[in-house]
């Protein structure tokens, strides 16, 4: 009886973990405008079979090949980019969705001949009377896919496959200090609307403006400076996040007042309160180095510092993401020293560690999916934290058995 009640539980969590699957199209109109297209009223729009496979869009129940349907319209994100997010039951995992864009409605459309590149890239097939659809095997886990209009890959040649965005925020709080200021028991600290962004990072799903939460606390790099590594999804792209630095907890925080640095200097705004918060559009892949209330580091340079001249590691990679078997981590190492790998679940929950020494230069550690007690851990998402010589990243990788 107690197997069957576990075997029930099992398949129960299975069922809620993957009730559905979230699919975001994305469309970069880029090049069709370029080449003298203009985009129609109502906008990007998307047609498929997608009742078929039971889609629903944030508006409605979508409609077979209906692409002036209200549930069919793509979201402007800016820079001739327009996206869709597609939720599917878990019944149409691995059945084949076909697709395409539409610039409005039927007549302006991706694929209208045999030679379309989505045809002869390989990404499209016919449908027997000339029209070419794209194809996709819908996946188990979310994906982001983002096309150059009428191609098989992003308008600037890559993989369609959108990965997370890392952001790296860092505060400087050297001329605080000076100032007479001590620094709180916990720590420097974020706080913004990262929530709403679908934020996370090595401690967990991020709160919204709740700086003191485990997930908000700053590494503390040395030198007085503070450091937090976030990571967003896909669709957070073209976003804007508000935030700013805390210095333990509400009441001794950055942007108390119109004067702010972060106000008069042009990367703030007032929440209407008199708080100025600090606001990034999400673009990419990006670390930046803020001094405290200031719009730029504290030698007056610019808050980007996406070299990684200094810094203790690079060129990270994992792979395969999604993952079914042993992961491969490698990198770049500095000098000789040591690295730590830490699996952490999205509750914040570590569920392994190990380290390894390493050597200056190309270094290759491994993954086997296995928790701490050495059972292969549940299928889902996980952020895989290096440390490195005292620095650290963070990578998410879904698994998948």
């Amino acid at each position: 009886m107690k197997k069957i009640l576990t075997l029930g539980l099992a398949c129960l969590t299975s069922i809620f973990a993957y009730g559905q699957v979230t699919v975001t199209y994305q469309v970069d109109a880029t090049d069709f405008l370029a080449a003298g297209a203009t985009l129609a009223n109502n906008g990007m729009r998307i047609g498929g079979d997608f009742a078929a496979n039971g889609g629903v869009s944030a508006i409605d129940t979508m409609v077979d090949w209906s692409p002036t349907d209200t549930a069919s319209g793509m979201a402007a994100l800016g820079n001739d980019l327009f996206s869709i997010s597609v939720t599917y039951p878990a019944s149409s995992i691995g059945a084949t969705q076909y697709f395409k864009y539409v610039n409005g409605a039927w007549g302006d459309n991706e694929g209208t001949a045999a030679t379309s590149t989505i045809a002869t890239d390989a990404c499209g097939v016919d449908d027997g009377a000339g029209n070419i659809n794209r194809t996709l095997v819908i996946p188990s886990s979310d994906t982001t896919l983002r096309y150059c209009w009428d191609a098989c890959y992003q308008c600037d040649g890559s993989d369609p496959g959108i990965s997370d965005i890392t952001i790296t925020l860092q505060v400087d709080v050297t001329d605080y200090i000076a100032a007479g200021n001590s620094i709180a028991a916990n720590g420097l600290r974020v706080g913004g609307d990262f929530a709403a962004q679908g934020a996370s990072n090595a401690n967990g799903a991020m709160v919204d403006w709740s700086p003191t939460d485990t997930a908000s606390g700053m590494a503390d790099l040395g030198s007085d400076v503070w450091s937090l590594t976030i990571i967003f999804p896909p669709t957070a792209v073209g976003s804007t996040q508000y935030f700013k630095y805390v210095n333990g907890n509400w009441g001794t925080n950055e942007g108390t007042a119109a004067t702010s640095t972060i106000a008069t200097g042009g990367c703030g705004v007032d929440d209407g309160a008199g708080n100025i918060n600090r606001t990034l559009v999400i673009a990419g892949d990006t670390a930046l180095k803020f001094c405290w209330d200031a719009c730029l580091q504290c030698d007056g340079s610019s808050p980007n510092v996406v070299g990684l001249d200094e810094s203790a590691f690079s060129s990270l990679s994992m792979y395969p993401n999604p993952a079914n078997g042993p992961v491969s981590i490698d990198f770049a190492s500095r000098k000789d020293g040591k690295a730590t790998v830490r699996i952490v679940n999205l509750l914040g929950q570590t569920v392994n560690s190990f380290s390894k020494e390493i050597n200056a230069g190309e270094n290759h550690i491994v993954w086997n999916l296995d928790a701490a007690n050495g059972s292969l851990v549940n299928n889902g998402a996980f952020l895989v934290e290096i440390t490195v010589n005292g620095e650290r990243t963070m990578q998410r990788i879904a698994v998948n058995h």
